[in-house]
């Protein structure tokens, strides 16, 4: 179980992130959750992700399948974070799977999704694919929320294991 000093490590490492990259809004702030930014293929800054915590290692599949894109061995988040930061692999050639239910969009590869915020890319670069109505991604997300005891809204932050 992680320390609770850890979380709030996790969790102030993440506001600064945000915040050197602008990535804070003010509350009054009139964001349009379905801008350009998505209609572009990036995910919105306003995204929440489908689940409170998340391991370092990537599964088997999801570790294949990232060492295929890249060209190069991937295991863990910071393995896919430096090859972005490399630029031996392009954040468009990472797909951020993504679905909207009416509320904030949901990321559902969170591994992912750390990987390219620990790389410093903003999310409007992001290759963000809208897998709403997809029954498999669906069922998934579905799961991810209940898990998770998270409502349909999921969660802004999200906590190495």
């Amino acid at each position: 179980m992680t320390q609770p000093w850890l979380r709030l490590r996790s969790l102030l490492m993440l506001f600064v992130f945000f915040a050197a990259v602008g990535f804070i809004l003010p509350a009054s702030s009139a964001y349009d959750e379905h801008s350009s930014l998505a209609a572009r293929g990036g995910v919105p800054v306003t995204a929440n992700f489908a689940q409170t915590s998340f391991r370092e290692a990537f599964s088997k599949a999801g570790a294949a399948e990232l060492s295929k894109i890249t060209g190069m061995p991937i295991q863990t988040i910071d393995d896919l974070a430096a090859a972005l930061r490399s630029r031996s692999v392009s954040p468009s050639q990472i797909p951020v799977n993504t679905i909207n239910r009416g509320g904030p969009t949901l990321i559902l590869n969170t591994r992912t999704a750390q990987a390219l915020e620990r790389a410093g890319i903003p999310r409007s670069q992001w290759n963000g694919i809208n897998q709403t109505g997809n029954p498999l991604f669906e069922q998934m997300l579905t799961d991810q929320l209940r898990r998770n005891q998270l409502s349909p809204a999921g969660t802004p932050l999200t906590f190495p294991e």
